[in-house]
């Protein structure tokens, strides 16, 4: 049984105009975004949306494959696939700390008691 999808990929065409161009450039902006996508020339954002105004645009940045999600969905799926995983939840206990023993959480200490873990 499979969630349902938490990520919608509907992708970003971010349009630079003026001294932003080389407000993302120095940011580093651009360099998080060349691995997903890509920076386009004016001419190149005009041909994927004819409808926009390029007159005053020295520059584009688009990646198809980027998108938005629900925090709580995807919470949620979290939830659901750390259950298909044998975890347990205790809702209404605050976590005080970790109990460690040896680099592996053993426990977990809680207002009400501490909570034995695998």
């Amino acid at each position: 049984m499979e969630s349902p999808p938490v990520f919608f990929p509907v992708g970003y065409l971010f349009l630079l105009r003026s001294r932003a161009l080389g407000r993302f450039q120095a940011s580093g902006d651009a360099a998080r975004a060349r691995p997903r996508g890509r920076m386009l020339s004016p001419a190149q954002a005009l041909a994927m949306v004819p409808e926009l105004d390029v007159a005053d645009v020295l520059g584009a940045t688009f990646c198809p494959t980027d998108g938005l999600g629900h925090p709580h969905e995807v919470t949620q799926a979290y939830v659901t696939h750390a259950r298909r995983l044998g975890v347990r939840f205790e809702f209404g206990r605050s976590a005080t700390g970790l109990r460690v023993d040896r680099d592996r959480v053993t426990g977990v200490h809680t207002a009400q008691g501490e909570l034995a873990t695998r």
